[in-house]
């Protein structure tokens, strides 16, 4: 949602919780189906709200430009 998105842009989500609840298959289905690259980071809870107290930089970044999907709110 920052920068620019334009044809040769990859997706990227951002899972807070467990490296256990990336669906790989499915990330494989949405690279084939939308013909770019899917780059998913997953960070622990733990450590999420931790970046956000801290004001990481990363975190702020993603709590300014982020698209919510599932789950629960950031």
């Amino acid at each position: 949602m920052s920068g620019t998105f334009d044809e040769q842009s990859d997706i990227d989500i951002l899972i807070v919780g467990d490296e256990a609840w990336v669906d790989h298959d499915r990330v494989a289905a949405l690279e084939a189906k939308t013909d770019r690259e899917v780059q998913v980071t997953v960070v622990p809870y733990y450590r999420w709200e931790r970046m956000k107290e801290e004001g990481d930089p990363f975190a702020a970044s993603i709590l300014e430009n982020h698209m919510f999907v599932t789950g629960s709110r950031l």
